[in-house]
């Protein structure tokens, strides 16, 4: 298995893909796989890309999108033109890709078949990977997921919204030689790889771990028998004044995906800190109620804990993730990285920071990607639309 990432800044498109097709003239043959990332300057000679490339690389299959800022070659270019080409081959590997409009998704109580009818893995083996690309614009990607992880419920799911276009039609999806914009283009990949992933939330925890005592929907009433609000005064209460100002923009909620509890349980289980957390945002406090609204469904039972999100956070978050897959004695050889946009410079003040801190982990494996929309990567064994985060998905030959 090889693979190898190329990225150019030239001034014009078709100089672009000069440079990658011609970087690219000595990777070994035949080339099975291409991420294709263009920065969204590009989107209106985006016919160029799915032709040139597609006749120049003669991938197997080829599988992009716009973004505003792409990754490769250690390097992230941001709102600025550019283009990534990362490229593999990978010998005993099956490679199905496809298409989804958003009507044409299953509805929620179909059976599996009718997933794997639909994305067309009848007859498939292998347990599958997949890499999703997704217009953030009419597509219910939250729903393709849920069905996803209920058809495949030991598959992977990663990927990205495509970035950058502010209304419908404006992003550029790329599969094959084709050119869409609007739905979803997907990448199945079966046989003799392994594909794991990095999800990097870039938050820390503050105060203390607690049971949701009574909640409803996406409203918690009451956590450890306390109110939303008595909780969040003594947690701020308690952080110094830098981590104050930090809370006035940037606090979330960690909901920790575990399974649900009994009310004995609960009132006998006093929650740990630590654990896979699923970060999501605080939508409203009602004064009135003392309730506090999340940006996701709720239940008596779960365990939840206050989270800061800032650069320091980020890095940290990333650099802990990085290192405990790194411990695991794994080595890619290549991946793609789903940023969000609102990391890179704008985050670090720096560039290439996420980047770089892979490359000085896994220095000989490339790494190609973009900056998204919305993040797609697992928490536990569930699948979730994220934000401010970092997925990447991670391949090497299977064991």
């Amino acid at each position: 298995m090889h693979w190898k990432s190329v990225l150019s800044q030239q001034a014009s498109l078709e100089a672009a893909i000069n440079e990658c097709l011609d970087r690219l003239k000595d990777f070994p043959e035949p080339i099975d796989l291409a991420f294709v990332f263009v920065q969204s300057a590009w989107r209106k000679d985006m016919e160029q890309v799915s032709g040139r490339l597609r006749r120049g690389l003669n991938a197997r299959l080829m599988l992009g999108c716009t973004g505003g800022g792409v990754i490769g070659e250690g390097l992230e270019v941001e709102a600025r033109p550019a283009l990534s080409v990362t490229v593999g081959n990978l010998p005993g590997v099956e490679l199905h890709g496809f298409y989804l409009e958003d009507d044409e998704l299953p509805s929620p109580d179909a059976p599996p078949e009718c997933w794997r009818e639909v994305i067309g893995l009848q007859g498939w083996e292998a347990t599958p990977a997949f890499i999703l690309l997704a217009d953030p614009f009419e597509f219910d990607l939250n729903a393709l997921l849920r069905g996803l992880d209920y058809a495949f419920p030991r598959s992977l799911k990663l990927g990205g919204l495509a970035s950058d276009a502010r209304q419908p039609g404006g992003n550029r999806l790329i599969l094959n030689q084709q050119l869409y914009s609007r739905g979803l283009v997907g990448l199945a990949l079966g046989g003799k790889l392994k594909v794991e992933s990095v999800v990097a939330q870039g938050c820390r925890p503050i105060g203390e771990a607690m049971r949701i005592t009574r909640g409803e929907r996406n409203v918690i009433l009451e956590m450890d028998g306390r109110t939303p609000l008595q909780v969040l005064e003594k947690t701020l209460g308690e952080l110094s004044q830098r981590d104050r100002k930090v809370a006035q923009n940037s606090l979330f909620l960690g909901i920790r995906t575990e399974p649900e509890l009994s009310v004995d349980a609960i009132l006998s289980n006093r929650p740990k800190a630590g654990g896979d957390f699923l970060i999501r945002n605080l939508l409203s406090l009602d004064p009135r109620r003392q309730a506090l609204t999340v940006g996701a469904l709720v239940r008596t039972g779960q365990t939840v804990q206050f989270h800061l999100r800032d650069a320091q956070a980020s890095a940290e978050d990333l650099e802990k993730m990085l290192d405990r897959y790194r411990e695991q004695g794994k080595q890619p050889r290549g991946g793609v990285l789903f940023s969000c946009l609102g990391r890179g410079e704008h985050l670090y003040k720096q560039a290439n920071h996420d980047s770089e801190q892979f490359r000085r982990r896994f220095p000989q494996a490339a790494l190609g990607g973009f900056f998204c929309n919305g993040e797609i990567g697992p928490v536990g064994d569930t699948s979730y639309l994220h934000g401010y985060t970092s997925c990447f998905a991670l391949i090497g030959p299977e064991d």
